[in-house]
């Protein structure tokens, strides 16, 4: 049985005021427990600490705590954030008006002019870290299926597959699929000794990121635009494979922009030329993010 979460803590400079915040936000209840400055909160869905932070703040560590919290109206608990002096960022495209929030990070791709409010990303963010001990004959596969943004064809990803495999001597391959691969695709694989296939039911949450951090190369079919987001912040060479593209579509006119600024490595080319183009300089979205959002604060 999976363990559960039982307990979390809130370590604040202000116990005070991060009680109060909490208090009138999300109407938790808060009793002295233990040292001063010490509460426990009661009403939260799990049992939880509020406490002074025992550690001086560097900009280097942990700033407070990370938890998702379920609300019944998100437009009335935004205004209590903002009304109790609370900070709101949103990730992505909001379906709410922008001007509800503090700050906007938004993938590029999503067509949003940036401003002194809006930081634009280079696609989703991600929690992948630079690969340090990659082996060079480790690649990776990842591929995902049919959708609005790609014409899919399960026999034609098939059969670039096989021609990758065949024509990289020396390489072991590890391939994975997702909850969009059409039932029938790995029975259309090809049998190889250098090629293991982990469907994605069998992956733990951590599978990929380790997978990240030993693997070179990454091939990845362009209907999984976050995938090569992913890989490209690993710091794996990345290559991309052919499928016909919706021209009206923001996720294909981004691998295309990629493509074009030779970050990734359309599956043609490297038929042609046999090389992928180097990662020089691999993505750190999430740290340039988390950067912009601090100066910012410091600023206010």
């Amino acid at each position: 049985m999976p363990a559960r979460v039982r307990h979390f803590a809130i370590h604040a400079d202000d116990v005070g005021r991060a009680r109060r915040f909490y208090e009138a936000v999300f109407d938790w209840r808060f009793e002295p427990w233990g040292p001063p400055d010490f509460y426990q909160v009661r009403n939260a869905g799990l049992m939880g600490a509020l406490q002074q932070r025992h550690d001086p703040l560097t900009g280097t560590g942990m700033r407070g705590f990370e938890i998702t919290i379920g609300v019944d109206d998100l437009e009335a608990s935004i205004a209590k954030v903002r009304a109790h002096g609370g900070r709101a960022v949103v990730l992505m495209k909001p379906s709410l008006p922008r001007r509800w929030f503090d700050l906007a990070i938004l993938p590029r791709h999503d067509g949003v002019a940036a401003d002194a409010h809006t930081l634009l990303s280079e696609g989703a963010l991600n929690r992948i870290q630079p690969a340090l001990d990659a082996v060079p004959a480790q690649g990776l596969i990842l591929v995902g299926g049919p959708s609005a943004h790609f014409d899919w064809d399960s026999a034609t990803v098939c059969k670039q597959i096989n021609t990758l495999v065949e024509r990289t001597p020396g390489m072991h391959w590890t391939l994975t699929t997702s909850r969009r691969t059409p039932t029938d695709f790995a029975a259309q694989l090809p049998v190889s000794p250098a090629l293991d296939i982990v469907p994605h039911t069998a992956t733990p949450p951590d599978w990929l990121p380790a997978q990240f951090a030993r693997c070179s190369t990454a091939w990845v079919t362009p209907d999984s635009a976050s995938m090569v987001y992913e890989a490209l912040t690993a710091g794996a060479e990345v290559g991309v494979f052919d499928l016909p593209v919706n021209p009206k579509s923001r996720i294909g006119r981004a691998v295309s922009e990629l493509a074009d600024a030779q970050r990734i490595t359309r599956f043609v080319s490297w038929c042609a030329h046999g090389t992928l183009h180097p990662n020089t300089y691999p993505l750190a979205e999430a740290d340039r993010c988390a950067a912009w959002i601090l100066e910012w604060l410091e600023n206010k």
